[in-house]
C-alpha cells in the first residue's frame, strides 16, 4: 500500500517506487541471508548430534547443532545434515553420509568413583565442552559444578590430540547412558541450542561398578525389604542382637537337660 501510495512521488525525479525496492531487497537479504542459526527443510547446512532425542537431538527440540566452515570440528570433519539423527545407539550420523564421528580418539573404563582418561582430536581455535548423564534421568546437566559438565577452558590454538582426566562419581548410575561432546569458538555454550561455528559428537557409553579398591561407600543392601547399610558397625550390632536372644535359649535348653539328668538319677 504504502508503495502504491508513493508511486505517484517523486523526489529530484527519481521515482520513489524503485528506491523502496533496493531497500526492501536489501531487508530481505539481512532477514535470511544471514539467519545461519535455522535449518531449512532439505537442506544440509548444518551439524547435529544423534544421542535420543530426549537429550536435545532434532531441530525442533531445540537440538546442539553447528555452523560448518570447514575450520573448526573435532576430529577430521564434520559431515552436515538437515536435522539430528537420533537413534538408541547413537550412531544416527555414523551411518548416515559420512561417519565423522572420529573426535574422541580413546576412553578408558568409567568405573564409579574411578578416574578416566580420555583424548580427543581437533581442528584447533575452539572451546570443548563435555557432557555426560551419569544419573540416567535423560538429561545433560549443564549447572556450573556439575559433576556432569565439563568445559576445557581456553581456546586450543593448534590443531592436534589433548588428553585430560577426570573421575566417575561414586553415584553415577551403573549401565548404559550418553555423552556429548561440543567443539566451538562460539562459546558460552551448552548441550543444546545453536552456535555459529563447530561440531557436536554424541556417543553410548556404559558406566561400570567400583572396583573392590574403590574408596567409594559400599551400596545399601536389601534385608527383607529393608534398606540395610553394609558397613563393619552394623554387622557387628547385628551379631550382638543375634547373640543377646540366643543366650537365654541355650541356657534354657541346658537347664532342661540337666533336670531330666537328675530326675533319672534320683529314681534309679
Amino acid at each position: 500500500m504504502i508503495l502504491k501510495y508513493y508511486t505517484w512521488l517523486t523526489i529530484l525525479g527519481m521515482d520513489i517506487t524503485k528506491i523502496g525496492i533496493v531497500f526492501l531487497s536489501i531487508s530481505v537479504l539481512v532477514s535470511f541471508g544471514f539467519s545461519s542459526n535455522q535449518a531449512f527443510a532439505g537442506e544440509p547446512n548444518l551439524d547435529f548430534g544423534d544421542a535420543p532425542d530426549i537429550y536435545g537431538t532434532l531441530l525442533a527440540s531445540d537440538g546442539a547443532r553447528h555452523a560448518s566452515d570447514g575450520t573448526i570440528f573435532l576430529g577430521a570433519a564434520p559431515d552436515l545434515e538437515s536435522d539430528g539423527i537420533p537413534t538408541a545407539n547413537a550412531d544416527g550420523d555414523d551411518n548416515d553420509n559420512t561417519d565423522d564421528e572420529d573426535g574422541l580418539v580413546s576412553i578408558t573404563a568409567l568405573e564409579q568413583g574411578e578416574t578416566y582418561t580420555t583424548t580427543f582430536s581437533h581442528s584447533g581455535g575452539g572451546v570443548l565442552g563435555l557432557w555426560i548423564d551419569y544419573n540416567q534421568n535423560g538429561q545433560f546437566e549443564n549447572d556450573i559444578g556439575s559433576p556432569e559438565r565439563l568445559i576445557v577452558g581456553g581456546f586450543f590454538q593448534n590443531p592436534g590430540t589433548v588428553s585430560f582426566d577426570r573421575t566417575v562419581p561414586c553415584d553415577a548410575i551403573v549401565g548404559d547412558t550418553y555423552m556429548r561432546w561440543r567443539f566451538s569458538l562460539d562459546f558460552p555454550f551448552g548441550p543444546t541450542g545453536f552456535a555459529s561455528d563447530g561440531e557436536v559428537e554424541d556417543y553410548k557409553i556404559t558406566i561400570l561398578p567400583s572396583p573392590p579398591s574403590s574408596t567409594c561407600p559400599p551400596p545399601p543392601a536389601t534385608v527383607g525389604g529393608e534398606m540395610l547399610p553394609l558397613d563393619t558397625t552394623s554387622l557387628l550390632l547385628a551379631g550382638a542382637q543375634t547373640f543377646s536372644w540366643m543366650i537365654p535359649v541355650v541356657l534354657s535348653v541346658l537347664g532342661i537337660g540337666l533336670f531330666v539328668v537328675s530326675r533319672k538319677s534320683e529314681n534309679s
